[in-house]
């Protein structure tokens, strides 16, 4: 939940579709922006001689990101990101079992994370591994690798929200069915640098081809945000 800010159109299920009155297009905002989040685990790190102990002199938590070795998924968000779409990493800012209980309960998992965009961490110069760490109580996260230590900002709900708002008062898009296809070439334009396998591309473009209404290239989205960068699809409006 985003407060004033609605999120996730309705998808029908597919036995929806088949019952009468089903068969219609998806109930989208008509004016919104996408916004793509991946999750990630936060570790909390409470004894004094964990690494960045003396930065912080007090627990804090760490967040992983996936070595260039293994997947190439920070650059795509990079490059997603740079297209003109909301893009962040979000992870929780709690580690016990008991306060995952009482904020699912409570629909407040939100406001208990942190937002991270990967424009704003930037590239990350090697195959080795680098990883942010944070302290609640303080706006700010520090990234590290082997070769430096930088400070940057994270974001709180509230501070996503207003940023979100702001961008979707100043640059809204029209979600129709043309938004949808265009968002879904320029996905696939971004992973065929990455994919490495010219069939597959092809593939995957000669799908959203198939796909007519808007609904079903939303999915699309949706399915390609998943699939290869681990990312849930959501829109604003």
């Amino acid at each position: 939940k985003f407060g004033l800010i609605r999120g996730a159109p309705r998808f029908p299920s597919l036995r929806a579709e088949g019952q009468p009155g089903g068969g219609h297009d998806v109930e989208l905002p008509f004016i919104g922006r996408p916004l793509f989040l991946q999750f990630k685990l936060s570790h909390y790190l409470w004894r004094s001689n964990a690494s960045e102990w003396d930065l912080y002199g007090r627990p804090y938590y760490r967040i992983y990101l996936r070595p260039l070795r293994h997947s190439k998924q920070h650059n795509l968000l990079i490059d997603l990101e740079q297209g003109g779409n909301d893009v962040y990493y979000v992870a929780p800012e709690f580690y016990a079992i008991e306060e995952l209980d009482e904020y699912y309960s409570t629909y407040t998992v939100s406001d208990h994370s942190s937002f991270f965009s990967p424009l704003e961490i930037g590239g990350l110069p090697d195959d080795d591994y680098h990883y942010l760490t944070f302290i609640t109580s303080d706006n700010y996260y520090d990234l590290h690798s082997n070769q430096f230590s930088e400070k940057r900002r994270r974001f709180s709900k509230v501070d996503l929200v207003e940023r979100l708002s702001t961008r979707l008062q100043q640059q809204p898009f029209e979600l129709d069915n043309k938004y949808f296809h265009n968002l879904a070439n320029k996905l696939i334009m971004i992973l065929s640098e990455y994919i490495g396998d010219e069939k597959r591309v092809v593939a995957l473009k000669n799908q959203i081809q198939k796909r007519e209404l808007a609904m079903e290239k939303a999915r699309f989205v949706s399915y390609l945000a998943r699939t290869y960068i681990d990312a849930e699809f959501i829109i604003l409006s």
